[in-house]
């Protein structure tokens, strides 16, 4: 055997399937500001049409 054909394979790289735990709570964290951001936002939308219908209702 010549050294080429020597494949050295770290200890559970060959099953190494799936996302790590680190991976997961950077997605979750990702996932949970765009959600406060559309949640927010929604409710200034909320807000405004309120504000809007109350204006509106003056008039």
């Amino acid at each position: 055997m010549n050294r080429a054909s020597v494949v050295i394979i770290r200890p559970g790289a060959a099953h190494s399937s799936g996302f790590s735990l680190v991976e997961v709570v950077v997605a979750l964290s990702i996932l949970s500001l765009v959600l406060l951001a559309t949640i927010t936002g929604l409710r200034t939308l909320a807000n405004t049409q309120g504000a809007l219908d109350r204006i509106t209702e003056r008039v």
